[in-house]
């Protein structure tokens, strides 16, 4: 049997924790990008009060201050409601800044983001090399969006095999 599961392959952290009011203006941490080379970023929200203006960005920065960052062209596929599996979602690839409007009372929506390291380099140059990513999020007006971000970092850079032991062994 193999090891190499997906939960060990891919890192997942808490970005925005669930909120009545998540989203106003919200640079999410820079995650540490040195080990991995792919990020997602997973976004669910849904609109409280009023038509809603977000705009999501993807920032390539090279350390975790950032001293330098720079918009990085990303892919998205957006869902706009409860998805039993059998509805393929459109993927739009290779935008720098994606701009929803969502409709008043628009609930259970969820917003893909995914960006490669090809692309975080390309935008800072040859002059930095790529140590973080940061998502922003910016409601164009303030309204009451409720949300929560998980990212994935994936494609571990340095790969170890994970050795299969017998439960119960102590390492």
């Amino acid at each position: 049997m193999s090891s190499h599961k997906l939960m060990e392959k891919i890192k997942i952290m808490q970005q925005v924790l669930p909120l009545a009011d998540g989203f106003n203006t919200t640079a999410c941490p820079v995650l540490d990008m040195s080990e991995y080379q792919n990020v997602r970023f997973i976004i669910q929200f849904g609109v409280i009060a009023s038509a809603a203006d977000i705009t999501f960005a993807v920032l390539a920065c090279n350390d975790a201050t950032p001293a330098q960052s720079a918009a990085a062209a990303f892919d998205y596929s957006y869902n706009t409601g409860v998805d039993k599996g059998n509805v393929q979602q459109a993927m739009v690839q290779n935008v720098t800044t994606l701009n929803l409007v969502v409709a008043d009372g628009a609930a259970s929506k969820l917003l893909l983001i995914e960006c490669d390291g090809a692309r975080l380099q390309k935008a800072l140059g040859a002059t930095y090399a790529v140590k973080g990513v940061q998502l922003t999020i910016t409601e164009n007006v303030n309204k009451t969006v409720a949300g929560a971000v998980v990212a994935e970092l994936w494609d571990a850079k340095h790969c170890s095999k994970v050795q299969d032991l017998p439960v119960g062994t102590l390492v």
